[in-house]
């Protein structure tokens, strides 16, 4: 009899996340994905602006959406804070494009 609880075959693969920072820059408060194909930016330095009182959850979501990396945000997690930044774990629905 199979076990379960150890056979990866029965189970459903994991989804995607990917890690953001936010953190208060010169010009404001800012978010930024690491090590993302597309939202990192070319040279790994693109960052999209937060305003004041703006939802992160929402923020976050929708540029996922807008740029195709995402069909939904199901969660962010805390990992670290620091002077100035909090690192979270995106986990997110994959965009699966039918062309």
């Amino acid at each position: 009899m199979t076990d379960l609880l150890t056979d990866t075959a029965s189970r459903p693969p994991l989804r995607p996340h990917v890690i953001l920072i936010v953190a208060g820059l010169d010009t404001g408060t800012g978010f930024h994905f690491v090590s993302h194909p597309t939202l990192s930016g070319a040279d790994a330095n693109l960052w999209f602006p937060l305003a004041e009182g703006q939802d992160l959850y929402a923020a976050v979501e929708r540029v996922m959406v807008m740029n195709h990396a995402a069909n939904n945000v199901v969660r962010m997690d805390v990992i670290q804070k620091g002077d100035g930044h909090t690192d979270y774990k995106i986990v997110y629905n994959p965009e699966i494009r039918v062309c």
